[in-house]
């Protein structure tokens, strides 16, 4: 697999999880508070880095940085305060 290949793909992975984690950080944070969404966000994170990680079998962490948290944090930011708005 070519490495553009597997950088959408990483991205979209990473992507998919950050408006996962986004849309239910409302209901976490009105249950649990603020702690437990940054917790549970960086467990789903760690989980998706082990997943490219056996998967692309990636392991550069600047590659990851740019093809995964970043598309994840940023996600996961937009779709939250497009929950918390709606």
């Amino acid at each position: 697999m070519s490495d553009y290949n597997e950088k959408i793909i990483s991205s979209l992975m990473h992507t998919g999880g950050g408006v996962g984690i986004g849309y239910v950080s409302r209901d976490i944070v009105a249950g649990y508070g603020g702690s437990m969404v940054a917790f549970a966000g960086a467990v789903l994170l760690i989980l998706m880095n082990q997943v490219v990680k056996f998967g692309l079998k990636k392991n550069d962490f600047s590659w990851w940085m740019g093809n995964g948290i970043w598309p994840y944090l940023s996600t996961w930011y937009m779709v939250w305060v497009i929950v918390i708005n709606v």
